[in-house]
C-alpha cells in the first residue's frame, strides 16, 4: 500500500523534474573535484580567447597558440594546438588536433583532443581523472553541440545559427536544460590586438558555476570556434 502511494506521488511530479535532479547529482558527483590548475577559474564569469600570431610554422603540424584571460585581461592559461594529419577520405574542413591547457602557475590543466578528423566532437581530459567530458557537434539543421558526461547524460547544449552561412558572426546560447546560462561569441580583433592576434572569441558562464564545468564549456567554445 505505501509503495503505491509514492508511485502516485511521484506519477505527479513533472516529467523533467526527477531528470533534471539526477543529471545534477550526476554532474555534482563526476565534477565536484577541481584538479589543479582550475582553481584560477573558480570566480570568474567570463574567459576571453586570442589566438597569437607566430613567425614561425611547425613542420610536423601547424602548431598554434591561444592565450586565455578573463574579462579583466589578466592572463590565466595558454592553450598550445597541435594539428593532426588529416584523412585524405574526409570531407569536412575540421582537422583532428590535440589542444593542452597550461595554467600560468605551470600546471596541464586540462587537454582538449579530437579522436578522428572526420567527427566533430572533443574530448575534455584532466590528469588523473581521465576524460571527463565530450563535446559533441550534432547533425542538425541548427549548429548544435552537446556537452555529455561519462555516462552520456547531456548536462548542457550549446545552440547556434539556423545553417553555417551564417555561424560567423552570430553568438551561440547556452542551454542548461531548457535555460540559457551563457553564450560562446567571436569578434574581430581590438587595434591595440590587430597586428598580435589572428582572431579572438570567448565563453561567459554563471560565476557559481563549477571551475570543472568551466572548463569543458571553454573546450565548447574552442570546438565551436574551430567547426563554424
Amino acid at each position: 500500500m505505501t509503495s503505491t502511494s509514492e508511485s502516485s506521488v511521484h506519477g505527479e511530479l513533472p516529467s523533467t523534474q526527477p531528470e533534471k535532479c539526477r543529471r545534477e547529482r550526476a554532474m555534482s558527483e563526476k565534477w565536484k573535484e577541481i584538479p589543479a590548475g582550475l582553481d584560477l577559474l573558480d570566480s570568474v564569469d567570463t574567459l576571453m580567447v586570442r589566438q597569437r600570431l607566430r613567425t614561425s610554422l611547425n613542420v610536423e603540424g601547424a602548431g598554434s597558440e591561444y592565450i586565455v584571460e578573463d574579462r579583466n585581461g589578466r592572463r590565466l592559461y595558454t592553450a598550445l594546438k597541435t594539428e593532426k594529419a588529416q584523412a585524405y577520405c574526409c570531407p569536412w574542413k575540421t582537422q583532428s588536433f590535440e589542444l593542452k591547457l597550461v595554467s600560468c602557475t605551470g600546471f596541464h590543466a586540462v587537454q582538449y583532443e579530437t579522436i578522428s578528423s572526420c567527427w566533430n566532437n572533443v574530448d575534455v581530459s584532466v590528469p588523473l581523472q581521465g576524460c571527463i567530458a565530450t563535446v559533441r557537434k550534432r547533425c542538425s539543421w541548427r549548429l548544435t553541440y552537446d556537452i555529455t558526461g561519462a555516462t552520456n547524460d547531456c548536462f548542457f547544449t550549446v545552440r547556434g545559427a539556423l545553417c553555417s552561412f551564417f555561424a560567423k558572426d552570430t553568438d551561440y546560447e547556452i542551454y542548461e536544460a531548457n535555460r540559457v546560462i551563457g553564450r560562446i561569441s567571436s569578434w574581430a580583433p581590438t587595434e591595440s590586438y590587430a597586428s598580435a592576434v589572428a582572431f579572438q572569441f570567448g565563453v561567459t558562464f554563471p560565476k557559481t558555476l563549477g571551475a570543472t564545468a568551466k572548463a569543458v564549456l571553454l573546450g565548447a567554445c574552442f570546438l565551436v570556434s574551430f567547426t563554424s
